[in-house]
């Protein structure tokens, strides 16, 4: 059956911003299938797209290196604070 099944839009789409949950959801939902056989199915189109994917899906990391600046300068500014002793 797996064999049969073609991904509809809004499961491609779930699957390429990294929500695999919501895609296995609306497969089901779509095709009338088990839970371990729609994650079967996900996962196999999830492995074949991975070079796609991991490309699009580097937001987290991204987020983390903007944010990278901003906690060095809290570091920073908690050691000076505590090495001057201001505010006490």
């Amino acid at each position: 059956m797996a064999d049969e099944i073609s991904l509809d839009d809004n499961v491609l789409k779930a699957v390429r911003e990294g929500h695999k949950i919501e895609a296995i959801k609306l497969l089901r939902e779509k095709e009338n299938l088990g839970l371990k056989e729609a994650k079967e199915i996900i996962d196999r189109y999830a492995e074949s797209q991975q070079p796609a994917i991991s490309r699009r899906s580097g937001n987290q990391e991204s987020v983390f290196r903007r944010a990278l600046p901003f906690i060095w300068l809290a570091c920073a500014l908690y050691l000076a604070y505590s090495y001057f002793g201001i505010g006490q």
